[in-house]
């Protein structure tokens, strides 16, 4: 897409902000790839400026989604560190009675033994 207004330039700064490009990596490349030329050889001050606005708001939505990953992966190990350690307490037995109870929502391929 060729970016030509100040509006192309927006509506494209808003698709990578609000990460509406996430999941499609060769659309979010050309997106950020058509900013940059906007940026490097656009004659239009006004353009060039909003482009690289959009630019940097998208790299701050970036980080921003990165960090609230990093810290839900981080919660995720701290529970299932917390998970180990309850299971050390727990009577042997109690799990295996546990599973029988729940054989439906277990399902049957669990380990004997």
């Amino acid at each position: 897409m060729r970016l030509g207004t100040v509006a192309d330039i927006q509506l494209t700064g808003k698709a990578l902000v609000r990460g509406w490009l996430e999941d499609f990596d060769e659309r979010k490349r050309k997106a950020v790839h058509d900013l940059f030329d906007v940026v490097e050889n656009a004659l239009d001050d006004k353009l060039k400026i909003e482009a690289f606005s959009a630019l940097v708001r998208a790299g701050d939505a970036d980080r921003k989604r990165e960090e609230l990953a990093i810290k839900t992966r981080a919660l995720d190990e701290v529970r299932r560190l917390r998970l180990l350690e309850l299971l050390k307490h727990v009577q042997p037995g109690t799990l295996a009675a546990i599973a029988s109870r729940n054989a439906d929502i277990v399902g049957d391929d669990r380990a004997c033994g």
